[in-house]
């Protein structure tokens, strides 16, 4: 990128003041940073942003872009927090890649067939032997490619929706929650669907807390619903990991 603006420069379109180009030691590359620790955490995302005066998320392809702008609450949109929509917020995702996907997917049908937004969950637990101690917190979009999971809803929001939305309003949503193990556990797959739909709050909660996700499989109607939501593996991880700091991360 610098030698581009040199480039610029040197032809005379760019000219100071318009371009000042910095050395790197006076500001962090996107390519190098790891952003995935911010973005699980609020008070890191806004020393991010504290000390940022532009940011150009290089390394960050399509409509995840638009994710980590909002994520890191650069989304200066008074109207997109003061006038939310239905939101269903997925909690309590654990497993591996493929658990977690599967899991993603679960909630992403639950969206559409609610006609709600699907918030973006701010991490997963992600379990792999290769942590230390097993399991480490991991944003979603790693173990799952974003634009899939966008093509699957209705629309999303960042899981750092709510937190954001306190610099415009302080009114409440309205909230109620759902066990998912529970209901699929006693109930079955047209329960679970029908107290979703039934729910009439803003925020619908799904939680996965304690969820056996092998019933993703077991049950077959529920892995045919799963498998034709169409939530892949992201698809961008090989190119980040090969590029970013996002390489200290193993993916299995």
């Amino acid at each position: 990128m610098n030698s581009v603006r040199r480039q610029m420069q040197e032809e005379g379109k760019l000219d100071f003041p318009k371009l000042t180009v910095l050395d790197t030691t006076y500001y962090k590359s996107a390519m190098l940073y790891d952003w995935t620790v911010a973005y699980t955490n609020p008070k890191a995302a806004a020393e991010v942003n504290q000390e940022g005066v532009t940011v150009h998320y290089t390394m960050l392809f399509n409509d995840t872009k638009i994710l980590a702008a909002r994520q890191f609450g650069q989304w200066l949109d008074e109207e997109y927090y003061t006038s939310p929509p239905r939101i269903l917020q997925p909690v309590g995702i654990e497993g591996n890649s493929m658990d977690i996907r599967l899991q993603l997917a679960l909630a992403a049908h639950l969206s559409n067939v609610t006609g709600r937004h699907f918030m973006i969950p701010n991490y997963v637990r992600h379990k792999c032997p290769h942590y230390h101690g097993g399991y480490k917190l991991i944003p979603p979009i790693v173990v799952a490619d974003f634009c899939s999971i966008e093509a699957a809803v209705p629309g999303w929001v960042e899981g750092m929706y709510l937190q954001n939305r306190e610099r415009y309003t302080s009114t409440l949503l309205s909230t109620e929650s759902v066990a998912v193990d529970r209901y699929l556990g006693a109930y079955g797959v047209s329960e679970l669907f029908e107290l979703c739909g039934s729910s009439r709050t803003e925020l619908l909660n799904v939680d996965f807390t304690g969820f056996d996700v092998r019933k993703l499989g077991e049950i077959e109607e529920l892995g045919n619903i799963v498998n034709q939501t169409g939530v892949l593996h992201c698809t961008d991880c090989e190119i980040m990991a090969k590029w970013s700091a996002i390489g200290n991360y193993t993916i299995c």
